[in-house]
């Protein structure tokens, strides 16, 4: 609202100035009380209905939001998405969430994907009780983003994906190795490895 009254009030004035001293001195006061009337009107009127794109106030701006959230309202869509989900049988909805992580596979192989992705490729993997599908999710990011696996954050997430469900062989076999790995990279007195190898410690027996 700020940026809108300054704009007005300087287009005004430089108006105002300018028209003035185009006119003759006889006519100068009356012609400048008369349009100092009249544009901000006119300024106001305009403003409403095209105003300002640089301005933060913009009303175009404002009513195309506006226009955009009645024609797809996302609450809306979403809810009724949640709806149509529910209603399904069980069998439908497995096959659905197959289906989606089917597609998120796909994607992710063909053209890659962030770190984030691939985990949560992997964990919706563990879920469905893929485990060998899950862990060829997490190699496949380690491999597509170098020094990956030498973050923690990476450590502690692709450790937490596996924990979805009771740990296998294949599952203690990985986490073993990742846990050396830290070893050497971080040192073994490392305070965050040490505290994570205590957690994990129990469910390699």
């Amino acid at each position: 609202m700020k940026a809108m009254l300054l704009f007005f009030l300087c287009a005004n004035l430089l108006l105002l100035a300018a028209l003035a001293m185009a006119l003759p001195k006889g006519r100068r006061l009356l012609a400048t009380i008369g349009l100092g009337l009249f544009l901000p009107g006119l300024s106001l009127v305009l403003y409403a209905h095209l105003g300002h794109i640089w301005l933060p106030d913009h009303p175009l701006q404002q009513r195309t939001a506006r226009a955009l959230t009645k024609e797809r309202p996302v609450d809306a869509v979403a809810k009724e998405a949640e709806k149509t989900f529910a209603a399904l049988s069980p069998e439908e909805r497995a096959q659905r969430i197959r289906a989606m992580v089917a597609s998120l596979s796909e994607r992710l192989y063909r053209n890659g994907g962030a770190p984030q992705e691939w985990l949560r490729l992997a964990r919706a993997e563990v879920v469905l009780g893929d485990k060998d599908n899950a862990h060829a999710a997490l190699e496949q990011a380690e491999e597509r983003h170098v020094g990956l696996t030498r973050q923690k954050a990476w450590l502690a997430s692709s450790v937490a994906v596996l924990l979805g469900s009771p740990l296998n062989d294949k599952d203690k076999q990985r986490v073993r190795r990742q846990l050396r790995e830290a070893k050497v990279l971080f040192g073994s007195s490392d305070a965050d490895i040490k505290s994570l190898e205590e957690k994990l410690l129990p469910l390699l027996q």
